[in-house]
């Protein structure tokens, strides 16, 4: 994936997590974009592209699959949607949401060869209208620290969350059968996170 199609033009303001320091390049060589770090979006704002090695992590313990339909809460510039667009494939289809006018259109701009992704400027957590039983995924990571109710009514049975949560992320599965929500006790640190399956022990019920 072409990283550089959804920075903007550089030099770019880096982060680099793994060593505490913040970077600037000194061109727009695009060669910077390739490591391990965090492309800062809107500097005052803290809006970044996420780091990819977490982001790694994230989507295989959410695991897209092909065909399935994806609601993206929070699309910033649209690299993550972009991933998520060829995780699920050309019978898959991703619906993503960004709050932020400039990114939005940075986003559909640089997503505009990916036909199955539409991008929304859309606040996602309120007054934003989702059918029952739209998603297989829904992958929110700006806008709340909890499932709101319009995203747990839109997601199919069985279909799940990946949610930014003070630093922590989980995946939750939802029971096909009661839609209870179901979170194990196990909640690992920011470079991992948590599978809590149907035969869990429910801590909180949503219908």
């Amino acid at each position: 994936m072409q990283r550089e199609r959804f920075v903007g033009k550089g030099p770019w303001q880096l982060t680099d997590p793994h060593q505490g320091v913040l970077l600037r390049t000194n061109d727009s060589n695009p060669d910077q974009l390739y490591r391990d770090v965090l492309v800062m979006l809107d500097e005052q704002r803290g809006i970044a592209i996420g780091l990819p090695s977490m982001w790694a992590k994230f989507l295989w313990s959410a695991n897209p699959l092909n065909g399935e339909r994806v609601l993206q809460v929070g699309a910033g510039s649209g690299y993550y949607t972009a991933i998520l667009s060829e995780l699920v494939g050309n019978k898959g289809s991703v619906v993503a949401t960004e709050i932020e006018p400039h990114l939005c259109v940075l986003a559909s701009k640089a997503l505009a060869d990916c036909h199955n992704v539409s991008v929304l400027n859309q606040d996602a957590t309120s007054g934003f209208e989702i059918e029952k039983d739209q998603f297989d995924l829904i992958v929110a990571f700006a806008g709340a620290t909890h499932p709101l109710p319009h995203w747990q009514s839109s997601l199919k049975p069985d279909g799940r969350i990946l949610l930014s949560r003070t630093m922590k992320v989980v995946v939750r599965w939802f029971c096909s059968d009661s839609r209870r929500m179901v979170l194990s006790e196990r909640l690992l640190a920011l470079a991992g996170s948590t599978r809590a399956l149907a035969h869990d022990t429910p801590i909180s019920r949503l219908t």
